[in-house]
């Protein structure tokens, strides 16, 4: 038998301190995820406007939902141990973890079960830590929707001297199918592929390709093949040891941030500003014209390893 303590989590919502424990969790063999997730693929590519019944789909649009079909089956062929837990517990869990792409604190519970999230849990064989899959599917708020919005989502959770040593969401399908948040991840052994996009009625957007390591720690850190200046659309800055070092500078579809790093752990003061940017024709943006507005927020981080 597999049981581990996950955390305790004071949970100001529920007032009460919540144990997930993890028991007779199944080996879920690598890959996670499909290995055409590396497929090359266009910046961009449009939906078509003819009716569903008068086209074929370009090669583009089937490997897109193809990835989408594999990511549902996996939940709802309820593939893993299925536990239900108070929606409070994965709200706290996942409060910092979204990437900005997901507001927590608007999920509602797994359809069906108030307000409770069916959770479907496997193991992970991982050389540096105990590594966990978590699967959920919950309705979420949007008040000002035409149609409600959902959150199907998949993270890895690290354990380490049997404690949370970290958290990282590699797969999640949010929102309706007017407009989509969209994150696949392929995980073969020791790297993390991750690609994130934008959908919509007009089309499907290209977000950017990450990869992840596990650290000695237990900290997912990010991985890039070579050493020394890095720069693209999404991101810039010095690598050493193939992760991030010292200052860097992303771009969301949200913020652009300037950070700080230390051995690829998050250190120092963050300034998150709002992104200013100019669209095409076609509604696009142009990634020439992205810049820094108006200083939203600031965070501060100090490297704890236990």
């Amino acid at each position: 038998m597999l049981c581990f303590l996950l955390t305790f989590l004071y949970l100001p919502a529920v007032r009460s301190q919540e144990v997930l424990e993890i028991e007779k969790f199944p080996l879920q063999e690598l890959p996670l995820g499909d290995s055409i997730l590396l497929f090359l693929h266009p910046a961009h590519w449009d939906s078509p406007s003819l009716p569903k019944g008068d086209y074929q789909p370009s090669s583009y649009e089937s490997w897109f939902e193809l990835l989408n079909s594999k990511l549902s089956d996996e939940y709802f062929f309820e593939k893993g141990l299925r536990s239900i837990y108070p929606k409070e517990l994965i709200i706290e869990l996942f409060r910092t973890k979204s990437d900005g792409f997901i507001d927590f604190s608007k999920i509602t519970g797994t359809r069906g079960y108030g307000d409770s999230i069916v959770i479907y849990s496997n193991k992970i064989h991982c050389n540096k830590a105990d590594i966990y899959s978590i699967m959920f599917y919950v309705d979420t708020d949007c008040n000002n929707c035409e149609y409600g919005m959902t959150l199907l989502a998949r993270a890895v959770i690290s354990i380490k001297n049997q404690e949370i040593a970290d958290i990282k969401l590699v797969d999640f399908v949010y929102g309706n199918y007017l407009s989509r948040s969209i994150r696949f991840c392929y995980f073969p052994d020791e790297i993390i592929y991750i690609k994130n996009f934008g959908d919509d009625e007009t089309g499907t957007v290209f977000l950017g390709l990450e990869q992840y390591q596990v650290n000695e720690h237990g900290k997912f850190i990010r991985y890039y093949e070579q050493d020394g200046y890095f720069e693209n659309e999404w991101e810039k800055g010095v690598v050493r040891n193939h992760t991030r070092d010292g200052q860097w500078e992303d771009m969301n579809t949200m913020y652009v941030i300037e950070s700080e790093y230390a051995e690829g752990l998050p250190v120092g003061r963050w300034k998150y500003y709002k992104i200013e940017q100019d669209y095409d024709d076609d509604g696009y943006v142009i990634l020439s014209s992205r810049k820094k507005g108006e200083l939203l927020t600031t965070e501060t981080y100090e490297v704890t390893i236990k």
